[in-house]
């Protein structure tokens, strides 16, 4: 049985709060999902790159796994373009709500990928994850096509969490998620490439100094943690504290944004339903673990 240590838990809702600032970093970029991508990658692979020089720490994996974390980071690519894609075409809030439902899609996937039992606990709290969704975005159906692409991206955050997770013990976590960067660095390039004209590649001035703050601050930095972490916390439980971010960058986008970020009250009584679910679960996985 694994053991949930309370540095973990502090450090997932530490991600959780940096990754709340990723919506608002995404609207403030200029630059189209598919240049923002290949940009957030690559400067994230560099920086990580650069600690494991720093703390001497061996690019070497077998071959196999070279394989498996490529597969990854293409997923990882997909999901980062299908989320900035997804704001673009909407709103923060309306993108990030809709990512939540990302604890959804690593119950129903993850017995599938990590050959573990089917838990109907996990179903029924992330059918109320649903619930509250469905209450915050009653009424915003002129969202649709920018809903549908973040649902998209939860399902991909859903897919390489729960591989990840199958994969975390195997190699040091940063060996891990460099070559998951590179990869979808170099996926996400090629796309890119045939996408955009070649100066629309070159992102301007303020949009590179957003982006470098997103692949180190917000990428790097909580990608690594998020690997580590996983090693004690199942992806269930970190997709469900996942929630917290919409609720954090709404709050956050509201306040920046003004008006065309305000909810009705509809959306607060699902943001509670959200938090029951967050609280509900990390009270059952503290009695599971004895604390």
């Amino acid at each position: 049985m694994r053991t949930i240590k309370i540095s973990d838990t502090q450090m997932l809702h530490l991600i959780v709060l940096i990754w709340g600032f990723t919506g608002i970093i995404g609207k403030e970029i200029t630059a189209s999902a598919f240049v923002l991508v290949p940009w957030r990658t690559a400067i994230a692979a560099l920086a990580l790159g650069a600690y494991m020089l720093w703390k001497k720490i061996s690019l070497k994996v077998s071959p196999q796994s070279i394989v498996r974390y490529s597969a990854i980071g293409c997923v990882i690519g997909f999901h980062w373009f299908s989320f900035f894609h997804g704001i673009k075409l909407s709103n923060v809030s309306a993108a990030l709500v809709m990512v939540s439902t990302t604890a959804l899609f690593v119950s129903l996937t993850g017995p599938l990928i990590r050959k573990t039992k089917f838990a109907l606990a996990e179903l029924g709290l992330a059918v109320l994850v649903c619930i509250g969704l469905f209450l915050v975005f009653h009424g915003a159906s002129f969202y649709i096509t920018g809903m549908i692409w973040s649902l998209v991206s939860a399902f991909a955050a859903a897919i390489f969490s729960n591989f990840n997770a199958l994969y975390a013990h195997r190699d040091h976590p940063v060996v891990i998620s460099f070559w998951e960067m590179v990869v979808a660095s170099c996926a996400s390039w090629v796309v890119a490439i045939f996408q955009c004209n070649a100066h629309e590649l070159l992102p301007s001035f303020s949009d590179m100094i957003w982006l470098v703050v997103l692949g180190v601050v917000a990428t790097a930095f909580p990608f690594l943690q998020s690997i580590k972490i996983m090693r004690n916390l199942s992806p269930f439980t970190v997709a469900i504290a996942l929630n917290l971010e919409p609720i954090y960058t709404i709050l956050i986008a509201s306040f920046i944004y003004g008006q065309s970020e305000w909810m009705s009250a509809m959306f607060y009584v699902g943001a509670a339903v959200i938090l029951l679910v967050v609280a509900t679960d990390a009270w059952f996985r503290s009695r599971i673990s004895g604390a």
